[in-house]
């Protein structure tokens, strides 16, 4: 059972293609004419975030980033750059998931991972902000076992989809 919250382009997308792979999902945004091609596909709605949390397993929420407020510095080719992660994942655990989806990648997408998991390194190592860890995904219709299996794996396991 996945909760999506927030069906802007990437989030209807990315719901979209969880719906096509025959995941059961339910949706809240604000608008709720957004979700319509989606509700008229079969997804259930919810009334509010609330809701969406109490009947899944799963919630992403995605809003779009207009005010970065998480810019991940890294340098690449002796330039320095700032990573604005696709998705923060909120788990029911209390984790947080930093989470890039990708088909492709280079090489400066492999130094912006390399900086998110030096940042994860360092938001678990302050101990502040609770667990996070980074994942990059390049199959999206393996996301919703991969992010179920969270919860069950050991601290050091490693986390791929």
């Amino acid at each position: 059972r996945i909760g999506w919250i927030g069906l802007g382009v990437m989030g209807r997308t990315m719901c979209g293609h969880l719906v096509d792979a025959g995941y059961q999902c339910t949706v809240f945004t604000r608008t709720r004419a957004k979700a319509e091609p989606l509700l008229s596909r079969g997804v259930g709605w919810a009334d509010s975030p609330h809701g969406i949390a109490q009947q899944s397993d799963v919630v992403f929420c995605y809003a779009r980033n207009e005010r970065p407020f998480v810019r991940i510095p890294y340098e690449y080719e002796g330039v320095q750059h700032h990573y604005e992660p696709d998705y923060l994942v909120r788990m029911k655990s209390g984790m947080t998931l930093v989470l890039e989806v990708k088909g492709k990648e280079d090489d400066q997408d492999r130094a912006k991972y390399q900086a998110a998991h030096r940042w994860v390194t360092a938001v678990n190592n302050w101990g502040r902000l609770g667990k996070w860890e980074f994942l990059v995904s390049k199959d999206p219709w393996s996301l919703p076992k991969v992010l179920q299996g969270l919860g069950s794996r050991g601290d050091r396991a490693p986390l791929r989809a």
